[in-house]
């Protein structure tokens, strides 16, 4: 018995075409863009600090609004509020989204009649 032919032809890596410098040299007419420049170990040290002093100042706005020592039905209290807000939140999302989706559409059917009417124009 012999072995089934194995189709290693089929495994090999594409080939694909490497671009040449034409290709890839920018456009007459456009300006080059810089690279942003790194920020410094100072600024970043500032930016830690900064958020360090948000963070410490949303948990204290937390303890004063819900107490410092809270108890389970605080806990479960707020919990809950959030996962109302949360589904709230969601659900005014998911309608934006639709309308979102309606307008685009809207725009699409718009932009398909001017470019039935500028076709006219032109062949009339």
């Amino acid at each position: 018995m012999t072995a089934p032919p194995t189709a290693t032809a089929s495994l090999a890596p594409p080939q694909y075409k490497t671009p040449t410098r034409s290709q890839t040299a920018p456009e007459q007419g456009f300006e080059q863009i810089q690279a942003p420049s790194l920020a410094t170990r100072s600024q970043s040290n500032d930016t830690a600090s900064a958020t360090r002093a948000i963070a410490e100042r949303e948990e204290k706005e937390d303890k004063d609004a819900y107490g410092s020592g809270r108890g389970a039905e605080e806990t479960n209290a707020r919990v809950s509020d959030l996962q109302d807000e949360n589904s709230k939140l969601t659900g005014e999302l998911r309608d934006a989204r639709e309308k979102i989706r309606n307008l685009e559409l809207q725009v699409e059917g718009l932009r398909a009649n001017a470019r039935k009417v500028a076709q006219a124009l032109l062949e009339s």
